[in-house]
């Protein structure tokens, strides 16, 4: 059995929204399942460092993009915008909000310059970011 994760699956963090099925996120359970494998893939440094502890078979296969093979396209970036991105959904936006105030001084600072673009959660919107509904 081959095990992947690119998360820190280990940490308990239920939404409001999972509250009634909270029982199913055992975070011991990877506890478990890692010394069964035969071998685990991680995302990261980090994740294999958790993964190290209960199995040595690690491999870390990077879950972003690798910056140094794949570069912005100049011509996309003709008007000097920069876009700042958030891949989730609707559980883990909280993250994404839990630096607001930084991205609220970018946005004053840079205006026009800066948008905000958030994947995975249809329905979220920040007026002050110019994030709308499509």
């Amino acid at each position: 059995m081959v095990f992947d994760f690119d998360d820190a699956i280990w940490i308990k963090d239920v939404s409001h929204v999972n509250k009634r099925i909270s029982f199913l996120k055992d975070e011991k359970k990877i506890e478990k399942i890692i010394p069964l494998c035969k071998h685990i893939t991680c995302g990261n440094e980090y994740l294999a460092n958790y993964a190290s502890k209960f199995n040595s078979n690690i491999t870390i296969i990077p879950s972003t993009v690798d910056t140094d093979i794949y570069k912005p396209i100049e011509k996309l970036n003709k008007n000097g915008q920069v876009k700042i991105g958030w891949v989730g959904s609707h559980t883990t936006v909280k993250h994404f909000e839990m630096i607001t105030d930084v991205y609220l001084k970018l946005k004053s600072k840079y205006q026009s310059k800066i948008d905000f673009v958030l994947i995975g959660d249809e329905n979220y919107t920040h007026e002050k970011l110019g994030i709308k509904l499509p």
